[in-house]
């Protein structure tokens, strides 16, 4: 399983690779917020080359994140592209339509989905970064408060999961929020 967008960041780069590229994506990330803001989304993909070149468009999901439980989780996000092959001549652009559908979890677990779409040609491959919430946000509780042992709280996340572990640990600490 490929590690969280949330974890490793877009990757790592070929400083050289990415400055002498004849490929061009844009926009370089997708940041597709939650459920309430979804929408298909559109990658151009442009060729610097002197020749025509066929690019291959793929899709490489990355775990799920909870922002309460550590570690990643086999929960994907599915992705259908307008096209998944095209063929661009040298100077050409073309505009690739992305449709994003969500992982079904738990909302108050606050997830963040994410993954890579990948841009190859015979020569060369590309990435394009993506992650969202897939839930709405407006309608999620994301800070909640109330009192344990005595003491009163604000948590970025509901009640529900506001575990004991994390509990212990803002207490042994001394904050009080």
């Amino acid at each position: 399983m490929v590690s969280s967008v949330g974890a490793q960041g877009a990757g790592s780069i070929n400083a050289l690779a990415a400055i002498e590229s004849l490929t061009e994506v844009s926009p370089s990330q997708l940041q597709l917020r939650g459920l309430e803001a979804l929408k298909k989304e559109t990658i151009t993909i442009t060729n610097r080359s002197k020749r025509s070149k066929t690019y291959l468009i793929e899709h490489k999901p990355a775990g799920l994140t909870n922002y309460d439980v550590q570690g990643e989780f086999p929960s994907f996000s599915n992705v259908a592209f307008s096209v998944s092959r095209v063929r661009i001549s040298s100077g050409g652009s073309s505009e690739i339509i992305v449709t994003f559908t969500p992982p079904d979890v738990n909302a108050n677990q606050t997830p963040v989905y994410s993954g890579f779409l990948t841009i190859k040609s015979d020569d060369q491959v590309v990435s394009v970064s993506y992650f969202g919430a897939p839930f709405n946000r407006r309608t999620t509780p994301q800070l909640s408060s109330g009192v344990k042992d005595g003491i009163k709280f604000n948590a970025l996340y509901p009640y529900e999961v506001f575990s004991t572990r994390i509990w212990n640990s803002i207490t042994e600490l001394g904050y009080y929020v």
